[in-house]
Parts: structure tokens; C-alpha cells; sequence
């Protein structure tokens, strides 16, 4: 079982990020090519923050979505 700190740190592709939340490919990419999904890049790999929706909720991350 995943604890809930460590879900926080979980990174994910964006099609990870796409199937656990419900969302179309497309929207990531698009949403991700806008710099309206934070993410980071590492050479030609997106990665995406598991918690970045909970943390735009709370306020840790500008809501941009």
C-alpha cells in the first residue's frame, strides 16, 4: 500500500495522468503545451506530479486548469 506522502511525491507520464484522472490525451498534451499543467521535463519525457490537482485545490500550485 501507498502511504499518502509518498502518492504526493508519485510522478507520472501523461498518459498515467490521463487514465487516473479521467481526461483525454489530447487535453493533457494541450494543457501541458500551454503552461497550464505544471510538469517537468526530462530530455524528451513529460512528467507530470501526482498531486498537482489536489495541490491547485489547496492552493500549493497556481490554478491554471
Amino acid at each position: 500500500m501507498v502511504s499518502e506522502v509518498e502518492g504526493r511525491n508519485q510522478w507520472l507520464t501523461p498518459e498515467q495522468f490521463r487514465l487516473r484522472h479521467g481526461v483525454s490525451r489530447g487535453l493533457v498534451y494541450a494543457l501541458v503545451a500551454e503552461g497550464k499543467l505544471p510538469h517537468v521535463r526530462l530530455h524528451s519525457k513529460i512528467l507530470i506530479k501526482a498531486s498537482v490537482l489536489d495541490d491547485m485545490v489547496v492552493g500549493d500550485t497556481p490554478r491554471t486548469l
